[in-house]
């Protein structure tokens, strides 16, 4: 049976995308990639899982460091701040997901948001649905394979320590 990351790098690679990926102890938070990967922070592509009732789920993929802008959110979905939340531990569940297994590339998100400076790197590392594997794609693949919108969603730019 075909692990989450194999169905996912599969996908990708047979949509003609060039991806590795990176086999390491279980990271679970930023800090955890941090000290495990020891990449870049402006190269971690983290996926925050957001939710609205009409919309669905929203993957919000941010450079490491960066904090999520909710206005910024809102005004790109056209939705008021109150009707968006983070997913709670219920919807990761009930998906089937624990922490550490975020990724932007699962098909039961209704929309994808990339933030731009993401597109300024050659490569990121980015969430893979196994907390022991991160993928490495080029940022513009990862946008065109997810279909996302690329925005500025984010407080900081530069994947500072804000």
């Amino acid at each position: 049976m075909e692990t989450p990351t194999e169905k996912i790098t599969t996908k990708l690679r047979n949509q003609g995308f060039s991806v590795k990926v990176l086999e390491h102890e279980p990271v679970i938070t930023i800090n955890d990639v941090v000290r495990v990967l020891q990449i870049p922070t402006d190269q971690m592509a983290k996926t925050i899982l957001l939710f609205n009732k009409e919309i669905g789920l929203i993957a919000i993929v941010l450079a490491g460091m960066s904090r999520v802008d909710y206005a910024k959110v809102v005004k790109i979905l056209h939705v008021s701040r109150k009707s968006v939340t983070l997913a709670d531990q219920e919807i990761l569940k009930n998906l089937g997901l624990s922490p550490g297994d975020m990724c932007p590339f699962y098909e039961f998100f209704s929309k994808v948001i990339v933030d731009t400076t993401l597109l300024d790197q050659q490569t990121v590392f980015c969430g893979s649905g196994d907390p022991q594997k991160t993928i490495v794609i080029d940022p513009k693949d990862m946008v065109k394979a997810t279909h996302a919108t690329i925005a500025d969603i984010s407080q900081n730019k530069g994947g500072s320590d804000e």
